[in-house]
Order: C-alpha cells, then structure tokens, then sequence
C-alpha cells in the first residue's frame, strides 16, 4: 500500500492548523503548524521524510500547499462572520445604553452617550466613539473586539444618525442660549458654566441644554470662582497705558459672546515686548489650547479648518 496521508483539522485560527500524518493507515505524525509559512511548511516535510523515508518530497508539499490554500479561505469565511456577529453585538449594545444619536446642519453624524457619570458629545466617525464602542464590547464580552467589526458598526451608526436622528446645532467652546451665554470648561466631566444677567453658575454635563463638541487640541478652563477683578490681570502682562488695557479688557470680554460681530486684536510692538507672551495669555484666558499660536495660514483654506476646530484663532508674525 505505502501510502501517505495528510489529514488536516481547523481547529485554530491564524492559520495554524492540526495535521494528522498516516502512513499505510497508521499515524505517524500529529502536530500543529501555520501551514500558510513556507518555512513551517518545509520543517514538516523534513519530519514526515525522516518518518517516512520513501515519501516523495515534492508531493508532500504540494499537499501541504492545497491545505494551506483551503485553510486561509476557511479562515476568512470565519472572520467574516465573527465580524458581522461582532457588528451585530455591538449595535445592540449601543441601542440598550442611553445614546443620543443625532446629525448637525451639514449633516454630520454624532452621539452623545454616557461615560464615567457624564454626558460627552463626539462626531460618531472619530476615535473616540471607536474606543466607546470597543469598551461596550469588551464590557459585555470581556473579550477585544474586531477593528472592521467596529467600522461597520460606526458605518451603521453614522446612517441611523443621519437619517434617523434629529438635526441640532453643535457649539466649540462657547454658546448662545436664550438670554444666556453658555461656556464649555473643557474638563474630562464635560462641566459648563451658564452666565445672565443674574450670574453665573456651573452645570452638570446632563444640565447643559446645548451640544459641545471638542477638538483634540482643546484644554479645560480653570473652574470659576467667585470674587476678584479683570484688572488682577494687567500686572501679569506688558499692556502699556490704561488706554491700551482698556482695548484689551474689552476684546477679552466681547471674545466670550456667543455671536459676531466681534473685534480683531492685533498687537504691536517692539522686538522683545512681549508680543507673544501677550497673545498666548489671552488664548489661555479665553480658549486654552495645545498649540496656543499657530503659523500664519498658507490659504483660506486652512484658516477655516483652524476656525472650524477651536474659539480663538490666534496667529504669530503677521506682517
């Protein structure tokens, strides 16, 4: 009879596969290899020849060559579906929390879901609903869930959002709403401080009645406090005259509003003045950001990103 024989089973992913050797009916060899490397692949022929030394080579590799051609298919047959139950288990998460999935006057998609006690607003295509949705799984599942598998949740997600969900204005920063001037503090537990004509006072991330979004690059505000004056600010900066000062106490204080329009601050002065020790004080004052001053734009284009993304633009070296 001498025959040889190579039965394999798939009982792992990867591409490593259980392969049974018989020869004459009688097992010979059992081992597990990745059976898509050559390498592994010319290693176990090396064993099955020094078993069986009247094997032919080149037939045990072509063998293990059609094995492994069967056993990636396989295994993209399996991944597809666990993508698509992965997909499947994480829209369903998202539909049992407390969502809110919604688009803005262009049309852009994004939730607001609950994280660590606070309500957080994102654009749904963005790292971190990716992490959001990867956290639901991995809490339901204790096991990571599949990157594509999050895409095409993110991808069904964004269509819901858009098309299911109701059309809201989102705000960077600072917002209008009714007689009242709402400011986002940039904090992890997304506070917000609510100013009119009787004061102000901090809201809770569920109180806000406005949607915030945050840039990558924005930074919290400090935390107000009662007391104190805008004027505690001019010994900490080379302003000049009370004339100058009071340009620049104006200028921060119309940069607060929630709508245009709004004054250009521009200063002047000689090398070494502290022009831009000024300028990056104010932003911290007003819209605290990593970059506080960015290189003068190349286009209009990347003028409008900038704004698009932050309260404050701010520019250095302007001629």
């Amino acid at each position: 009879m001498n025959k040889i024989v190579i039965n394999p089973s798939w009982s792992t992913s990867g591409g490593r596969t259980t392969l049974t050797v018989t020869f004459d009916g009688a097992v010979v060899i059992v081992q597990q290899i990745n059976v898509t490397k050559s390498k592994d692949r010319e290693k176990f022929v090396d064993e099955i020849v020094a078993k069986v030394p009247s094997a032919i080579r080149d037939e045990l590799e072509q063998t293990l060559l059609t094995i492994a051609a069967d056993s990636a298919r396989h295994a993209s047959e399996v991944s597809a579906e666990e993508r698509a139950s992965q997909s499947t288990m994480i829209l369903g998460l998202v539909k049992e929390s407390d969502v809110e999935l919604f688009h803005d006057e262009d049309g852009t998609a994004f939730a607001t879901f609950t994280s660590n006690d606070h309500r957080e607003t994102h654009r749904v295509n963005s790292r971190s609903i990716r992490r959001w949705l990867g956290f639901l799984h991995f809490k339901a599942t204790d096991t990571a869930a599949n990157s594509q598998a999050i895409s095409d949740a993110v991808t069904t997600l964004e269509g819901m959002a858009v098309y299911e969900g109701p059309e809201h204005v989102t705000f960077i920063r600072v917002a209008p709403f009714g007689d009242s001037i709402i400011i986002d503090l940039g904090d992890s537990e997304w506070h917000a401080v609510i100013v009119d004509s009787n004061g102000w006072r901090i809201l809770e991330s569920a109180e806000t009645p406005v949607r915030f979004r945050r840039a990558s690059g924005m930074r919290p505000l400090p935390v107000p406090i009662l007391g104190g004056s805008l004027n505690e600010l001019r010994a900490l900066i080379n302003i000049g005259n009370d004339a100058q000062w009071a340009l620049l106490s104006a200028w921060m204080v119309a940069s607060l509003r929630p709508t245009g329009p709004y004054p250009v601050l521009a200063v002047h002065g000689q090398q070494g003045s502290a022009k831009t020790s000024l300028c990056q004080f104010v932003r911290q004052v007003i819209d605290p950001y990593t970059t506080l001053l960015r290189r003068p734009p190349k286009e209009e284009r990347d003028l409008m990103i900038a704004a698009s993304n932050s309260w404050v633009v701010a520019y250095d070296n302007l001629s």
